[in-house]
Protein backbone atom coordinates (compact mmCIF):
# COMPACT_ATOMS: atom_id res chain seq x y z
CA UNK A 1 0.00 0.00 0.00
CA UNK A 2 1.66 3.40 -1.07
CA UNK A 3 1.69 6.32 1.36
CA UNK A 4 -0.98 8.32 -0.82
CA UNK A 5 -3.73 5.58 -0.51
CA UNK A 6 -3.01 5.02 2.83
CA UNK A 7 -3.79 8.46 3.80
CA UNK A 8 -6.95 8.30 1.35
CA UNK A 9 -8.10 5.37 3.72
CA UNK A 10 -7.59 7.50 7.31
CA UNK A 11 -9.29 10.42 5.45
CA UNK A 12 -11.89 8.36 4.47
CA UNK A 13 -12.12 6.37 8.00
CA UNK A 14 -11.95 10.09 9.76
CA UNK A 15 -14.98 11.22 7.46
CA UNK A 16 -17.06 8.47 8.27
CA UNK A 17 -16.41 8.81 12.50
CA UNK A 18 -17.50 12.41 11.40
CA UNK A 19 -21.36 11.30 9.35
CA UNK A 20 -21.70 8.43 12.29
CA UNK A 21 -21.19 11.59 15.13
CA UNK A 22 -23.34 13.91 13.04
CA UNK A 23 -25.80 11.78 12.23
CA UNK A 24 -26.35 10.25 16.27
CA UNK A 25 -26.58 13.78 16.95
CA UNK A 26 -29.42 14.07 14.03
CA UNK A 27 -27.56 17.37 12.55
CA UNK A 28 -27.74 17.78 8.55
CA UNK A 29 -24.68 18.36 7.03
CA UNK A 30 -26.02 22.09 6.08
CA UNK A 31 -26.95 22.30 9.91
CA UNK A 32 -23.62 21.43 10.89
CA UNK A 33 -21.92 23.59 7.79
CA UNK A 34 -23.59 26.18 9.16
CA UNK A 35 -22.41 26.16 12.84
CA UNK A 36 -18.72 26.32 11.47
CA UNK A 37 -19.28 28.77 8.89
CA UNK A 38 -18.91 26.23 5.83
CA UNK A 39 -20.67 25.23 2.72
CA UNK A 40 -22.58 21.97 3.25
CA UNK A 41 -20.54 20.80 -0.32
CA UNK A 42 -17.38 20.82 2.02
CA UNK A 43 -18.90 18.76 5.28
CA UNK A 44 -20.17 16.07 2.12
CA UNK A 45 -16.26 16.52 1.08
CA UNK A 46 -15.11 15.75 4.56
CA UNK A 47 -17.50 12.53 5.08
CA UNK A 48 -16.18 11.12 1.77
CA UNK A 49 -13.07 11.38 2.68
CA UNK A 50 -12.54 13.62 -0.70
CA UNK A 51 -11.10 16.25 1.36
CA UNK A 52 -8.86 15.83 4.02
CA UNK A 53 -9.64 17.95 7.04
CA UNK A 54 -7.33 20.22 8.50
CA UNK A 55 -6.05 20.53 12.21
CA UNK A 56 -8.27 23.52 12.80
CA UNK A 57 -11.32 22.47 11.60
CA UNK A 58 -10.69 18.85 13.15
CA UNK A 59 -10.26 21.01 16.78
CA UNK A 60 -13.87 22.56 15.58
CA UNK A 61 -15.67 19.55 14.86
CA UNK A 62 -14.78 18.17 17.82
CA UNK A 63 -15.59 21.41 19.98
CA UNK A 64 -19.08 21.39 17.55
CA UNK A 65 -19.63 17.79 18.33
CA UNK A 66 -18.96 17.49 21.37
CA UNK A 67 -16.57 14.88 21.37
CA UNK A 68 -12.76 15.28 22.50
CA UNK A 69 -10.38 15.41 18.93
CA UNK A 70 -9.79 11.51 19.92
CA UNK A 71 -13.10 10.20 19.04
CA UNK A 72 -12.46 10.72 15.03
CA UNK A 73 -9.48 8.26 15.37
CA UNK A 74 -11.14 5.50 17.72
CA UNK A 75 -10.63 1.82 16.07
CA UNK A 76 -8.47 3.09 13.22
CA UNK A 77 -5.69 0.51 13.81
CA UNK A 78 -8.12 -2.56 13.90
CA UNK A 79 -9.37 -0.69 10.23
CA UNK A 80 -6.35 -0.25 8.75
CA UNK A 81 -4.88 -3.80 9.74
CA UNK A 82 -8.52 -5.51 8.45
CA UNK A 83 -7.80 -3.33 5.04
CA UNK A 84 -4.36 -4.62 5.07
Amino acid sequence: MTPVTQFRGIDRYIGSRLKDRRRALKLSQRALAARLGVGYQRIQQYEHGEDRISAAMLFMLAKTLNVPIAYFYEGILAASESAA
